[in-house]
């Protein structure tokens, strides 16, 4: 099987260079289809709308490919700024908030 290759002329936020990127990398996220995968948001990240914007496509992109997330935060006030609309209460783990 021969994988898709990046045009050459291509800019970083082209739709033609994402969808070539997505192709390449579906192999081997399917790998993972079905596993459980930590993902630590916070620090610089919180802080930033356009990383933030980031970080949900990127895992909005994991859950679709059957990825399951466990999503936490380092915890400090912008975690509890951002967990304060929340349903749920968040929960601390081991002394980690």
């Amino acid at each position: 099987m021969t994988e898709p290759r990046l045009p050459p002329s291509s800019a970083p936020h082209d739709a033609v260079h994402e969808a070539a990127v997505l192709a390449n990398a579906l192999p081997y996220l399917r790998r993972y289809a079905g596993d459980t995968i930590v993902v630590k948001y916070g620090g610089h990240a919180m802080g930033d709308a356009g990383l933030a914007k980031t970080f949900g496509r990127d895992i909005a992109l994991l859950k679709q490919v059957g990825i399951n997330l466990l999503w936490c935060m380092a915890g400090g006030r912008r975690s509890t700024r951002c967990s304060s609309g929340w349903t749920s209460p968040p929960t601390s783990l081991m002394g980690c908030a």
